[in-house]
Order: C-alpha cells, then structure tokens, then sequence
C-alpha cells in the first residue's frame, strides 16, 4: 500500500474530509505528538477516523489500508488505542448512567413510588462495569471511597422510609444478613464461622 493523497469528502467517498475532523477532548494532547511525527497521511487519516467513531475496518480501509493491522499498530505507537475503543469514553458513560439510575431510584423511594427493577438492573450492570474496568476491589481506598457512598445510598433509602438489606459472606464460610430499616433496630442474622 503507498501512502498516496488522503481520500477526501466528495463523490469519491462519503468520509469527512481530514481537516473537518478533530480528536476527542481525551486525545488533544497525544493527537498533537501524531502531527508532528506520523509520516503518513493515510494513516492519520484511518486514525482521526477511528477515534471520530468509525469502526477500525471501515477507517482502515477509508485510509486505504485492506487490512486494520496497520491502523491497530498506529494507534498502540501513538498511545491512542485505548481511546480508540472508546474504553474511556465507555467507562464514563456507565459511570454517567449509574449515579442517574441511583438518583432516579431515591427520587422514587422519596415521593413514595416503588423503585423500578428494571432501573435498579440497569445500574447494577452499569455500577458492575464500571467496577471491573477500574477494579475498585483492588484498591483499598477506593474501595473505602465505594463503601462510603454505599453507606449514604443505603442511609437515604432507610431515611425514605425503606429498607437495606446485605448478605456477607467470609473467605473461611461464615455467612451472615444484615437487615436494616427505618424504626428497626439492626437485625443481623446467621453464624460466622471460624475457619
């Protein structure tokens, strides 16, 4: 493949052309080392495309690559691929999604509504995802920053009047439910086991 003129917008293809193309806020900064450096136009413009939302095929070969090996190894050269695949941008939005779910569910249990499972489910996956791509368990302080705002959801939805209820379970098979809510006093049951 020779790196001949980009392709640009007009009869010849329906990509935008080069110069209408910006990268993501989260690329700025890497985008402007690929300028300085990247010798090929067609492989900036695969690139630009591919951080613009197209597909690596379809950007590979909108560069007029067959094959987007070439366009992979571009972005891992230039510290773009995993702003390629949207995996911050993926994060972010499950993030986004997790703390609306949550507020919209604490505005249902303040106005007396019954909170919607499907909602609830929606966040679940969403908070999961989040989670496992920043693996949260991992770090200790983070996951002291995550039971701390577990702690203020479960006191919001116990001052609305409902109840939280948790099952912990140990490393060495203990096993036990917490159950807590409004006007109750703590109720754990079950045994813990000493291993």
């Amino acid at each position: 493949m020779s790196d001949g003129p980009v392709l640009t917008m007009g009869d010849a293809t329906p990509y935008p052309a080069y110069e209408d193309l910006r990268p993501p806020k989260e690329a700025v900064e890497l985008w402007k080392g690929v300028e300085r450096r990247c010798k090929s136009p067609n492989l900036k413009y695969a690139m630009i495309l591919n951080l613009n939302g197209y597909s690596q095929r379809e950007a590979s070969r909108a560069g007029g690559y067959d094959d987007p090996s070439t366009l992979r190894d571009g972005l891992l050269r230039y510290g773009l691929r995993h702003i390629a695949n949207g995996t911050d941008r993926l994060v972010a939005n499950h993030r986004e999604i997790a703390v609306l779910t949550t507020e919209m569910q604490l505005e249902q249990l303040h106005s007396g509504e019954e909170p919607d499972t499907k909602l609830a489910i929606v966040g679940g996956i969403s908070t999961d995802k989040v989670e496992k791509r920043e693996q949260w368990s991992k770090h200790e302080s983070e996951g002291a920053d995550l039971m701390g705002a577990l702690g203020s959801v479960a006191a919001q939805i116990i001052k609305a009047g409902g109840k939280v209820e948790a099952r912990l379970t140990t490393g060495d098979g203990g096993e036990a439910t917490l159950s807590i809510g409004q006007g109750e006093p703590e109720a754990i049951e079950g045994e813990v086991v000493d291993g």
